[in-house]
């Protein structure tokens, strides 16, 4: 397990101990997890935390991954689909939330059968994502890319081909699809969920 609360990695412990019957090592840190110079081959599962200040979980993630075929099980509070997306792209297999308690013991068993595992409200946010983007034309994706790369209104209707009325028509309809009021809500959506 790897988190930086030991008070979250006992709890977890003592639920997972019952049912599992298996020994845990607990690791606060990157650092010291690879100070412990594992063989994570010989570990049935890794459990860790996303938020592990100042350091890159991802990075880890993908050293573990090239190297062993442990499986990892993210339990966190951060439910920002680009994280989500980015533990998908690091082949983590399962994604929980730290208030997804009763889901658990479930999410532990599937990923020990092998099988991959998000909790409902995991999925929840995939789909809502999900049925977002699909609102959304693929013009209309290339002016939230201008608008977050600080293009005017005239720049984009230069590199679109477009009229400076047709730009703001697909800026006002942006806006009403993804429900937010202003440029600054609109790049801050995009920069969250990584639509571009």
């Amino acid at each position: 397990m790897l988190d930086d609360h030991s008070l979250f990695m006992n709890g977890l412990k003592h639920i997972l101990a019952k049912p599992f019957k298996v020994n845990f090592r607990t690791f606060n840190s990157i650092k010291s997890i690879e100070h412990a110079d594992l063989n994570y081959n010989n570990y049935d599962l890794m459990i860790s935390d996303l938020d592990l200040p100042n350091e890159d979980i991802f990075y880890f993630f993908e050293k573990i991954k090239q190297n062993f075929t442990i499986p990892i099980l993210v339990i966190s509070m951060h439910q920002k689909i680009s994280l989500i997306r980015k533990c998908d792209k690091f082949e983590v297999n399962g994604y929980i939330l730290k208030n997804d308690d009763e889901f658990l013991l479930n999410a532990v068993c599937s990923i020990l059968a092998g099988k991959n595992y998000y909790s409902p409200s995991i999925k929840k946010i995939i789909n809502s994502f999900s049925a977002q983007k699909k609102l959304l034309s693929d013009r209309e994706e290339q002016v939230i890319k201008y608008i977050c790369d600080g293009y005017s209104n005239q720049k984009m209707a230069n590199f679109l081909n477009i009229s400076i009325e047709t730009v703001k028509t697909h800026k006002k309809n942006i806006k009403v699809k993804l429900g937010v009021s202003d440029t600054a809500e609109l790049i801050d959506y995009a920069k969250k969920n990584i639509i571009l």
